[in-house]
């Protein structure tokens, strides 16, 4: 994913494709989470107030 390279720049690749795995796990909790908030019809966080 470039923009995690761009902002990851000066790590080794093997850094580069932890970080990346890394990220791609968080984005899968935050889908689970979402889908769970879905399927009890619940209403998602308004974070901003």
């Amino acid at each position: 994913m470039k923009f995690l390279r761009d902002l990851c720049n000066g790590k080794t690749e093997e850094e580069l494709l932890e970080v990346e795995q890394n990220f791609q796990d968080y984005l899968l909790v935050v889908k689970e989470i979402c889908d769970r908030y879905e399927r009890e019809g619940k209403e998602f966080p308004n974070f901003d107030k």
